[in-house]
């Protein structure tokens, strides 16, 4: 039988994390394109698509919120579905509920890596082919 790879795109500016979560994901079995820019993240999010997006919300060059509403926003985005996942120590009440609806998970750094990891698990199961 044969694996279906699942992508999963990280946004995050902060290196050692950003290291840590694409070495974690990939030992699950999931292939990680990452960057650590804002207008990357948009750049990557228009022409490749993506079984869920790992976002940090404080970036280089913008904000996690430019990004979701990006993708959100525009209809013809090949990720427009795609399940987005925030992982931010940036967040407040006001920003939270601004998101909620247009994300599938919050979680406020320091998380507990399983945690994240069950989440992106549950988001996009890794099916095998026959």
């Amino acid at each position: 039988m044969k694996t279906q790879k699942r992508w999963i795109l990280l946004i995050e500016d902060e290196q050692e994390i950003r290291a840590l979560l694409s070495e974690e994901l990939t030992k699950c079995g999931f292939s990680v394109l990452s960057c650590s820019k804002a207008a990357e993240g948009i750049r990557i999010l228009r022409n490749q698509k993506f079984d869920c997006i790992l976002l940090d919300m404080r970036l280089d060059g913008g904000t996690g919120s430019q990004i979701i509403y990006s993708v959100r926003d525009d209809k013809a985005n090949l990720n427009h579905l795609t399940p987005i996942l925030v992982v931010s120590g940036h967040l407040n009440v006001d920003l939270i509920l601004k998101i909620k609806n247009s994300v599938s998970g919050i979680f406020v750094k320091p998380f507990k890596l399983k945690d994240l990891i069950a989440k992106v698990k549950y988001l996009c199961p890794i099916q095998e082919e026959i």
